[in-house]
């Protein structure tokens, strides 16, 4: 709160007016405290003033937790270090969107969301329009993990309560460790988008007879539901989203539906990989799903995609790729599958559900839907012809995502950061001349399986060097938010990105390279690199010396940027 204390003022048997000055560091719609003393030869008062102040600095709030006091949430300069603030200023109607810079940010007490408000994460600091943000660059945490120990400390870190409507939006946070519920939406309807829940103890989104939007989000590694939606709760959609690996407590479905009373629109969404059923329904009235990916739940029959407590529905599943779906309703006439989606990443624990360009999958979805300017998890357009991946004469993509590129998988993407890099060269370089017999022999490294990783495996990396899918290049998607690959931000060892970072913030030592380190892995390797092209005459024969000036060229930049 900004305030300025006008004291020692005297007034002499007479009336007279106290000016009062408001800081630019006052805050919006708060109170400014003065005190005021009148004193005499025979009489002394000291008053207390307070002055109520305006709504000012614009409709943004701003919230970065890297700026210190004091604050009023009026700049990038001024901004809050706490959400809470921000929330809180809102509430008020001061306010109509609230933009977050990247970082980590604790439910001391839940997040409310306020109705008509949009708070949008993924912020840089500097930005001046909202679509210069980068979400995925810029991960912006919301965590009940209170005391950095990787454990959630509070039941729910986001609550969206009855006041909140349609027009209330989240979008662009990482929501992370509640005991409960990662977002708890109560008898509301707000837009969640661009959202990774992951990680909670309980379920990725709960709603109480709540009709929230859910779309382009990640909802995976939750120890129960991905969504839960009891009693009346029917979302108007669910699409674009990865509801996956949830249940990670024993049991958990994709999305439970309790007694809808309306029909929720579940559209191209991947939903795999859940402990139970890929989608559950109790009750109510049936969800209308179409152009969906239902594969590897529970115990991957055919009720442990779909399941329903009473009658099988006739014809609300369409064009859709179920496994073992030839008993609920093979094609046609309803055109659903049950051909393996032919994911580019085959192993789940990867958590990377993008689909390889010969998936089944590919221009399968429901060619009489609309699509108008909905995105893929990647940011991607919607609908791409599956031949040359152009918008003309297309068809939608069954799942998340629509496939844009034939590159979307490279063996030697060691490390599943979706780029050949200094990384993997670090992988490459640990195995140099090593043998089944050595301790340092890595078989991935035997490019071409001679028993011995030598200078041929190292002309065949070199021509992968800084390959990458086009839906990294884009930049845009909620896999990036995760970091490594889609698979939730796990370092090697099992460590979350949050933790990481976490304890990157209270200055503790913690798996992922420090610059220094990084700088001293990136030298050795330069030094490792221009020895092998000094001292190896197999190594300079087979390689095209402006081949090899750029791959040192683009290392030594890499080296650069990180010594700025």
């Amino acid at each position: 709160m900004g305030r300025e204390a006008f004291g020692g003022l005297k007034i002499h048997l007479q009336t007279t007016d106290a000016p009062v000055r408001v800081k630019l560091c006052a805050d919006p719609c708060g109170v400014i405290v003065n005190f005021v003393e009148i004193e005499s030869e025979r009489y002394y008062k000291k008053v207390r003033v307070a002055t109520d102040v305006c709504c000012f600095g614009g409709d943004i709030i701003y919230v970065d937790r890297k700026v210190g006091d004091p604050n009023n949430g009026t700049s990038w300069e001024l901004a809050y270090n706490d959400l809470q603030d921000a929330l809180a200023r809102a509430a008020k109607g001061c306010g109509c969107e609230i933009w977050v810079a990247g970082g980590i940010y604790k439910a001391t007490t839940p997040f409310d969301m306020v109705d008509d408000v949009e708070i949008y994460g993924g912020f840089a600091g500097d930005e001046t329009i909202r679509e210069d943000r980068d979400y995925a660059g810029n991960r912006t945490y919301l965590t009940g993990d209170l005391d950095s120990d990787g454990e959630g400390d509070c039941d729910n870190v986001v609550i969206a309560g009855d006041t909140v409507g349609s027009t209330a939006v989240l979008d662009g946070f990482i929501i992370t460790k509640s005991t409960q519920a990662g977002i708890h939406c109560d008898v509301s309807d707000p837009a969640i988008k661009h959202c990774a829940i992951v990680d909670n103890e309980n379920d990725g989104v709960y709603c109480a007879n709540a009709d929230p939007s859910i779309n382009n989000c990640v909802i995976m590694d939750n120890g129960g539901d991905g969504i839960d939606l009891v009693g009346s709760s029917s979302p108007s959609s669910i699409k674009n989203c990865w509801i996956c690996r949830n249940g990670t407590g024993g049991e958990g479905d994709g999305i439970y539906f309790g007694n809808p009373d309306s029909a929720t629109v579940v559209r191209n969404n991947t939903i795999a990989d859940n402990a139970n059923a890929g989608v559950y329904q109790h009750a109510g009235t049936y969800a209308d799903i179409s152009n969906c990916i239902i594969w590897g739940n529970g115990d991957e029959s055919i009720e442990s995609q779909l399941s329903w407590d009473y009658t099988t529905p006739d014809g609300l599943v369409k064009y859709s790729c179920i496994q073992d779906s030839n008993d609920v309703t093979p094609q046609p006439p309803y055109h659903n599958i049950n051909t393996n989606p032919y994911f580019a990443y085959t192993d789940p624990n990867l958590a990377d559900y993008h689909l390889h360009p010969d998936s089944p999958c590919v221009d399968a979805g429901d060619p009489c839907d609309t699509y108008d300017g909905e995105k893929d998890i990647d940011g991607d357009d919607r609908v791409l012809n599956g031949e040359d991946y152009s918008p003309d004469n297309g068809r939608v993509d069954m799942g998340a995502d629509e496939v844009a590129c034939d590159e979307i998988y490279n063996p030697l993407d060691w490390n599943i950061n979706a780029i050949v890099d200094i990384e993997d060269l670090i992988i490459l370089a640990n195995a140099w001349l090593s043998d089944p017999n050595a301790t340092n022999w890595n078989d991935r490294c035997d490019l071409n399986s001679d028993d011995i990783v030598n200078w041929v495996d190292f002309a065949a990396f070199g021509i992968e060097w800084l390959w990458q899918p086009c839906w990294r290049a884009s930049g845009a998607g909620m896999w990036m938010m995760m970091g490594m690959g889609g698979g939730m931000g796990k370092m090697d060892g099992g460590e979350s990105m949050l933790m990481a970072e976490q304890q990157a913030e209270s200055q503790q030592s913690y798996s992922e390279p420090t610059i220094e380190e990084q700088i001293d892995q990136l030298q050795k390797c330069l030094d490792f690199v221009e020895k092998l092209w000094q001292e190896d005459e197999d190594v300079r024969e087979v390689i095209d010396e402006e081949d090899w000036e750029n791959f040192v060229a683009s290392i030594e930049e890499l080296l650069e940027d990180l010594e700025e």
